[in-house]
């Protein structure tokens, strides 16, 4: 009872600080997702720390927060019923969930500040294919113009050398990826340098 009750509040500080670190972000885009000072990095570490099934109830638990913060900043305005469902699921669930597999790597390699860092980019790498996911399939209307926006000096271009379905998932990647590679980038860094020098992620 009393193991079950420190996981809970360790697991609620994460979710707290990570929820914190969300908001506060360096980069912002208008249609949804920033880039925020490692926001994912302490649900990854407490999955690194309690393992799969602690991990993923902590980070199903910081989507859905994500997802109330999104509704509070308008990100399904105007938005169908099949696509805000679609969104909540793909967006949400199942793109923050995946976080909880951040642990997959512990005792895989020689240190843990390798196996924390090598399973942080596949977690956040795998976020970065959902939102893809997601990307394609309620907003690729929006390729062409997003592309022919002005100040976009490639946009041009690349509308004269790409059209239909690769065109759909070149504005998807590339839009998603505005955020979310920084993010990856940033998350994996400091997974490794905490998971170096820090006890945190070294279970008692």
């Amino acid at each position: 009872m009393k193991k079950n009750l420190t996981h809970l509040t360790e697991g609620g500080i994460c979710i707290a600080f990570a929820t914190l670190l969300s908001i506060i972000e360096v980069f912002h885009l208008p249609y949804g997702g920033g880039i925020t000072p490692a926001s994912m990095l302490p649900v990854c570490i407490y999955a690194y720390r309690r393992g799969m099934p602690s991990g993923l109830m902590c980070s199903f638990v910081y989507g859905i927060l994500q997802m109330l913060l999104g509704i509070t900043q308008g990100v399904f305005k105007g938005a169908d019923l099949y696509s805000t469902i679609g969104m909540v699921v793909i967006d949400y669930i199942l793109a923050y969930s995946v976080l909880g597999f951040a642990g997959m790597f512990k005792g895989k390699f020689r240190t843990d500040s390798l196996s924390l860092a090598m399973g942080c980019l596949v977690v956040t790498t795998a976020r970065y294919i959902l939102h893809i996911l997601s990307g394609y399939i309620f907003f690729k209307s929006y390729a062409e113009w997003f592309f022919s926006q002005e100040g976009f000096e490639m946009g041009g271009q690349i509308l004269r050398i790409f059209s239909g379905e690769a065109l759909y998932w070149l504005y998807t990647a590339v839009y998603n990826g505005l955020y979310m590679i920084p993010e990856i980038i940033i998350t994996v860094i400091l997974s490794f340098v905490v998971g170096k020098y820090a006890k945190i992620v070294r279970v008692k």
